[in-house]
């Protein structure tokens, strides 16, 4: 919780700002992922293995997105063609499995 945190206080910090709404900006960034892979490499939010802090830099960048600090893609959305593990049913179809 405590990286989530530094990264939002990174990624609001004014100095900041230009650099996140260049990344933002870009057309071949069509997606929330690549947007935060994209920021997670440019501010260099790793955690101590190395790996790429996504979550917290997607929930950091969504947390800006809803104070409309920054404008990202629209969110894909679920799928509805899930089944249903109780049930044994489609939703969408209503087929059993």
């Amino acid at each position: 919780m405590e990286h989530q945190n530094q990264i939002l206080q990174t990624l609001r910090a004014p100095e900041s700002q230009a650099r996140l709404e260049r990344i933002v900006s870009q057309e071949a960034l069509n997606n929330r992922a690549a947007v935060g892979r994209r920021v997670c490499a440019e501010f260099g939010f790793v955690d101590a293995r190395g790996s790429v802090q996504l979550a917290g830099c997607l929930k950091a960048l969504n947390t800006l997105h809803k104070a409309r600090r920054i404008a990202l893609p629209a969110a894909m959305g679920f799928s509805k063609r899930s089944c249903s593990t109780k049930r044994r049913t489609c939703r969408l179809t209503g087929c059993t499995r």
